[in-house]
């Protein structure tokens, strides 16, 4: 796995998009379209070195993780946070992909996009629970993340058990994950704020995948 710090230290200035989105079309069994991609980027510093390295963006944060599956039946979680530390630095990496998208607005064909009033129906990197009525987010709700699945997710059940007098956690990993489904985990998530993704009919999306959700049992 690539780099990671806690999504509290994430700092917008440090997010980039310096690839072009690339177009492409998709075909299936239900329908076909178009759509194009751009990854992003995050700046790390080494603590001890000083060296930066530009590399995937992938954050790690404590909370609570909703396990279910999207229409294509894959697993999807929803991390909920509440460290406001991390609901801070989700903030940042949310203001900090809103200027990528403002970097490649012309080539993702939003030539308008503005990073300080982003359009309504996008996914951004995180949501909460709105007003029906009136749009606004309802006091007092979390700020959530939705999180998608690939062949590099990993989860995980941290086990504890006793030796000479002493707690010992040893992590195994869940070969079947669907075995999760419908359960609401806590611990450690690994998470990679992964692309800016365009739709065929011009809505974004901020995709974010699970790297490690590592859990107590």
């Amino acid at each position: 796995m690539s780099q990671f710090i806690p999504i509290s230290q994430a700092k917008r200035d440090l997010f980039s998009a310096p690839k072009e989105p690339v177009a492409k079309t998709y075909k299936n069994d239900k329908t076909s379209g178009d759509y194009s991609r751009t990854y992003v980027y995050y700046k790390y510093t080494n603590p001890e070195t000083k060296t930066d390295t530009i590399s995937q963006a992938i954050f790690e944060a404590e909370g609570e993780v909703l396990i279910g599956k999207d229409d294509s039946n894959k697993i999807v979680t929803t991390l909920r946070l509440s460290n406001p530390d991390d609901i801070k630095g989700v903030l940042e990496a949310d203001a900090g992909v809103l200027n990528c998208i403002a970097q490649q607005k012309i080539a993702l064909k939003m030539p308008n996009f503005k990073a300080d009033n982003p359009p309504d129906g996008m996914r951004r990197v995180f949501f909460r629970s709105t007003n029906q009525k009136t749009g606004e987010p309802i006091e007092g709700t979390p700020h959530m993340i939705y999180l998608h699945t690939d062949p590099s997710s990993e989860f995980k059940s941290l086990n504890v058990h006793v030796e000479d007098g002493k707690n010992v956690f040893e992590a195994k990993k869940v070969e079947n994950p669907d075995t999760l489904v419908g359960k609401i985990l806590s611990g450690s998530i690994v998470f990679a704020i992964r692309d800016i993704f365009r739709s065929g009919n011009g809505t974004i999306y901020v995709q974010s995948y699970i790297r490690t959700i590592t859990f107590m049992t």
